[in-house]
């Protein structure tokens, strides 16, 4: 099989696939034995790819670990000794996902990333539908040096992370600061800098004193939705609100900085609370607890519903927390309309008395 497919395999790339290829252990073993070449290219393969995700320290022996590796794949010893994954169906259809449930370490990493490059012809119509873009009927004149290099810069730019806006996970630190890595709860590792900043910024600006006990239309609709900006929303409204959970008979706080999508199944949007030393809001830590330090339980998650509220209005708040009801807030809405209503007819009635007074004077 070697003899057959060696004269396409005149890449790195390409050569590197071969040996990491489940489906052709057997003939990858002698040719890997008689080509010194395929092993360079395993190795300089293995290196880009695990230089993302490697220490620069630790990148030989994860190299040093991939190669020895394959070789145990090719001779079915170590971990491969006995593995029943060679009788799998994906050995020959799918040989990214077999690594991916029989390989681990380095190998899994390097073999999931080149077996899983397409070899259709997906990569060159995304190249034409980007030269399509450069080069329309306008600009048929554009010499075809031009054109190539135009294609490279607007291919570049819209794959690149730097440039289209988006922060990668290798430039997270570069971008981020320790305020903002307090939530990754609301999932915002895949926004840009500008949007974590503004989102951090409104999910810490303090809260009303009224807190409104029930679930309000406006953020129905958030409860259910993952978006970044429906999290930081509920915890805007949520924060620094106590509840009773009469299971285990202990007060909880919700946080102040993240909460958890738990999937629109499971309820949607669920708050993280931590457990207060009492049921007396005095005895509350002044900020949320810091679980770094491993001397602090993790946090509870409770679903974002109507058993929520009735935990919250069963706990003790804190001084200047003013809870108020579905009817409480309808009862103001009706007193203030009846307000309202009364100010109008005083001002109706001086305006009369107003209008008798002028025309007296003018008789």
């Amino acid at each position: 099989m070697f003899l057959l497919y060696s004269p396409e395999l005149y890449t790195d790339f390409a050569k590197a696939a071969y040996l990491l290829n489940p489906g052709c252990t057997d003939e990858a073993s002698v040719a890997m034995a008689t080509d010194p070449s395929l092993r360079d290219a395993l190795v300089l393969i293995s290196r880009r790819v695990l230089l993302v995700s490697v220490d620069e320290d630790d990148l030989d022996e994860a190299v040093t670990s991939v190669v020895e590796g394959v070789a145990d794949m090719q001779s079915k010893t170590g971990d491969y000794a006995g593995s029943l994954g060679f009788a799998s169906s994906k050995l020959k259809k799918e040989p990214h996902k077999w690594h991916g449930s029989w390989s681990h370490g380095p190998l899994k990493r390097v073999a999931q990333v080149v077996l899983s490059k397409g070899i259709g012809a997906g990569e060159p119509e995304r190249n034409w539908a980007d030269f399509k873009t450069i080069y329309d009927k306008t600009k048929s004149s554009m010499s075809p040096e031009k054109a190539e290099k135009k294609v490279l810069i607007y291919g570049s730019s819209r794959r690149d992370p730097t440039l289209s806006g988006k922060v990668s996970s290798s430039l997270k630190d570069d971008a981020w600061d320790v305020e903002d890595e307090d939530f990754d709860g609301l999932g915002l590792d895949k926004w840009d800098y500008a949007d974590v900043e503004m989102l951090t910024e409104y999910a810490r600006r303090p809260r009303r004193v009224k807190f409104f006990n029930y679930i309000e239309i406006a953020h129905d609709t958030l409860i259910k939705n993952p978006k970044p900006e429906s999290g930081a929303a509920l915890v805007h409204k949520y924060k620094g609100i106590r509840l009773f959970d009469d299971e285990n008979c202990e007060t909880y706080r919700v946080r102040s900085d993240r909460a958890e999508f738990v999937g629109k199944k499971q309820g949607g949007w669920a708050l993280l609370c931590d457990k207060m030393p009492s049921i007396n809001p005095a005895n509350d830590p002044e900020g949320d607890y810091d679980y770094a330090s491993g001397s602090e339980e993790e946090p509870e998650k409770y679903i974002i519903n109507e058993v929520l509220h009735d935990m919250i209005s069963e706990a003790m708040q804190a001084p200047g927390v003013l809870l108020v009801g579905p009817d409480a807030s309808d009862e103001e809405e009706e007193a203030e309309g009846d307000d309202k209503e009364e100010g109008n007819e005083s001002a109706e009635e001086e305006q009369d008395e107003e209008e008798v007074e002028d025309k007296e004077e003018g008789e």
